[in-house]
C-alpha cells in the first residue's frame, strides 16, 4: 500500500533536480528532447506534420519540416519549463512572470464575492497560470486523475500546495466547484478531452480551449477551423459542432468509444 506514494514521491524528487537547473539549460533540454523526437519520427512528430500539411498545404517539403522542428523544440522547452515550475519554490516561480495583462478585470470579478470561473486555453503554461492565480486566493482546480497511482501522488505534489484544492474529474466534481464559487474563490476548469471550439456570450466572443494539454498537437489545425468558423460561419475543413460551447446546456456531451462517464450534468 506504501508503494504507490514511495513512487510519487520519488518521481517528484527527480523532478525536483531537473528543477533546480537554470532556465537556460532546461530549454536547451528542451531543445534536444524535441531534436530527439523528430529523429524518431514519434507520434508528436507525425501529428505535427499532418497539422501543416492542412494548414499550409502550398509549403514544400523543406518548408513544411522546418515548421515541425520549431514546433517539437517549443514543446520539448515547455515541457522542461513545467518541470520547474512544478517544483520550484512559489515564490521564487512568481519571478517567471514577467508582465500581467488584464489583471483589474480578474480583481474586479473577486471583488463581487460570487467567485470567477477560469475557462483558459492550453496556449502557453497553464501550471504557471495556477501557481499565480494560487498566490493570489484561493483555487479549486479541476484534473484527470492518472491511471496509476502514483501518477496522482506526483501530480498533487507537483499542482498542490497552499490555496489549492484538486478536485478530481468526476461526477461528484460539480458540488465542491459551486461550494467554492460561492465562497467567491476561483475556480479553474480544464474539461479534459472535451475542447470548447464556437461561439459563446456576447456576439463576436468566441471560446478555443479545454485541451488538457494535448492542444499543441492540434494548435494548427483547430486554428484553421475556427478561422473558419469566424469569418465563414462554419468550419469547412473539419465539422467543429460537436465541439459548441453550448452542447452541455443541450444535453449534448461528447461520448467517445469508452464511457468513462461525465463531469457536468
Amino acid at each position: 500500500m506504501t508503494k504507490p506514494p514511495v513512487l510519487g514521491l520519488i518521481l517528484y524528487l527527480l523532478a525536483s533536480i531537473i528543477g533546480l537547473l537554470p532556465l537556460a539549460l532546461l530549454r536547451a533540454l528542451g531543445t534536444w528532447t524535441g531534436w530527439l523526437s523528430y529523429r524518431l519520427d514519434s507520434r508528436e512528430t507525425q501529428v505535427a506534420r499532418r497539422n501543416m500539411q492542412i494548414i499550409h498545404p502550398d509549403d514544400n517539403t523543406q518548408q513544411r519540416e522546418l515548421k515541425v522542428k520549431g514546433i517539437l523544440k517549443s514543446s520539448g522547452q515547455t515541457l522542461f519549463e513545467t518541470l520547474a515550475v512544478w517544483t520550484r519554490p512559489r515564490q521564487r516561480v512568481q519571478k517567471l512572470v514577467c508582465s500581467v495583462y488584464g489583471r483589474q478585470h480578474l480583481d474586479e470579478a473577486l471583488a463581487k464575492g460570487k467567485g470567477v470561473l477560469i475557462a483558459a486555453p492550453h496556449y502557453g503554461n497553464w501550471e504557471l497560470l495556477l501557481k499565480f492565480l494560487a498566490d493570489n486566493g484561493p483555487l479549486s482546480l479541476v484534473y484527470r486523475v492518472p491511471k496509476k497511482p502514483y501518477g496522482d501522488d506526483f501530480l498533487k505534489r507537483a499542482r498542490g500546495g497552499v490555496n489549492v484544492t484538486l478536485v478530481p474529474a468526476e461526477a461528484t466534481a460539480m458540488r465542491p466547484l459551486l461550494k467554492a464559487l460561492q465562497r467567491g474563490e476561483t475556480v479553474g476548469i480544464t474539461p479534459d478531452q472535451h475542447p470548447l471550439l464556437g461561439a459563446a456570450g456576447p456576439e463576436g466572443f468566441y471560446l478555443d480551449c479545454g485541451f488538457s494539454g494535448t492542444g499543441f498537437k492540434t494548435a494548427p489545425a483547430v486554428g484553421l477551423c475556427m478561422s473558419e468558423l469566424i469569418l465563414d460561419g462554419v468550419s469547412k475543413s473539419v465539422d467543429l459542432s460537436i465541439y459548441a460551447p453550448d452542447r452541455f446546456s443541450r444535453g449534448k456531451p461528447i461520448k467517445g468509444e469508452h464511457n468513462y462517464g461525465a463531469v457536468w450534468h
